[in-house]
């Protein structure tokens, strides 16, 4: 416990420090109107962070077809639990306490998670396994969003909750927490892979939980999706406005082959150091996206299909709704990369690697921080 705490409070004060440094050297990007009052009281207020709040301490709003209804796009486990939070430290109504106090409870929400990540990993692989997934994750390029005022810590805790009770044949703490990520983010629906995989490695462990109960457990990340769902058709007459709102911020539905096609034609007309050059963040993206698919198949053999299948279609699915935008914050809640990593790497190489994350991931924070697309 204490080795994931460190893990978790040294990354994340070196990523606001990243941002602080970066403000002060680099300073924000071109047309990004005025500077905040107060660089390091409002250092959490980039981009959606500012919409998790609006949700927390106003709700949802709906005015109707044909407006950009912003705020139903964001699910309501995050914003619902600072809330939570929020009235009872009975917050005044400004922004700067309402953002640490995100970060707070987001840090210590990625702490819980990476305490889960490696308590599964023990359990699947071994220690020395666990140890190393738990700094791989830590130190991931993306996951600079951990500890952000941002829903992936808890997507990434209910994900790997719900994974570890199933193995360990609890199935009604598994299918709580799964229901808590069906009610985090759009994809959580999809880890009913993962607890699908679990289940049947239960199984072939001869410690299974009771079939019904699995089944149970299995549906509830998409049980949780369908009650947002529920409330969204409730609020709007509409089950999916949720979906339909992602086209308001800039997430069009997107042909993933026109898409390979277009960047395939920029590359040649302009060279990879051109397109590198002309787009260095969809190209940070892209990176991502790649390395992602490239770990489907080892997780499938090392970990299990469900897992991998987990992977493939939690960056397929916001691939085809918005193209290559915010791929890599996606890939850093894909926790069965960490548990992969963590058993491919070993000795050296995984130093070598971990420190090249960390390095990676300080620099994203600090363009992160400067207002820099890499949302």
């Amino acid at each position: 416990m204490r080795r994931v705490l460190a893990a978790t409070l040294i990354t994340r004060a070196a990523v606001f420090a990243a941002g602080l440094v970066a403000i002060a050297t680099i300073g924000h990007a071109p047309n990004m109107g005025p500077p905040p009052p107060s660089e390091l009281a409002y250092l959490p207020a980039r981009w959606d962070a500012s919409w998790y709040i609006g949700v927390a301490n106003g709700g949802y709003r709906w005015e109707g077809p044909g407006h950009h209804n912003s705020r139903l796009a964001f699910f309501p486990a995050f914003p619902m639990t600072l809330r939570a939070v929020a009235r009872a430290l009975r917050l005044p109504p400004r922004e700067p306490p309402w953002l640490w106090t995100g970060v707070i409870l987001s840090t210590a929400i990625f702490f819980l998670a990476l305490l889960y990540l490696r308590k599964l990993a023990a359990l699947w692989f071994g220690d020395a396994e666990a140890d190393r997934a738990v700094l791989v994750a830590a130190a991931y390029p993306f996951a600079l969003f951990f500890g952000q005022v941002y829903s992936e810590g808890l997507f990434l805790l209910a994900a790997v909750a719900s994974t570890y009770h199933l193995a360990r044949a609890q199935a009604g703490r598994a299918a709580a927490w799964g229901l808590i990520a069906g009610l985090t983010r759009p994809i959580g629906c999809l880890v009913s892979f993962v607890l699908a995989g679990a289940f049947v490695a239960a199984r072939r462990s001869g410690k299974p939980p009771r079939a019904v109960s699995a089944l149970i457990a299995i549906a509830s990340p998409c049980l949780g999706t369908l009650a947002y769902s529920a409330y969204v058709r409730w609020l709007t007459g509409h089950w999916f406005t949720w979906i339909t709102d992602q086209a308001g911020w800039g997430r069009p539905t997107v042909n993933p082959i026109t898409l390979v096609g277009e960047i395939a034609a920029y590359v040649r007309d302009h060279g990879a150091i051109g397109y590198l050059a002309d787009r260095p963040f969809e190209a940070i993206n892209l990176a991502a996206l790649v390395a992602a698919l490239l770990f489907v198949v080892p997780i499938a053999r090392r970990v299990n299909v469900g897992a991998a299948l987990f992977v493939l279609l939690s960056v397929a699915a916001p691939l085809r709704v918005g193209g290559l935008a915010s791929m890599g914050r996606y890939t850093a809640v894909l926790f069965p990369i960490y548990l992969w990593l963590g058993t491919a790497l070993k000795g050296r190489t995984a130093a070598i690697v971990i420190g090249v994350f960390a390095v990676l991931q300080l620099l994203l924070a600090a363009m992160f921080f400067t207002d820099r697309s890499v949302y």
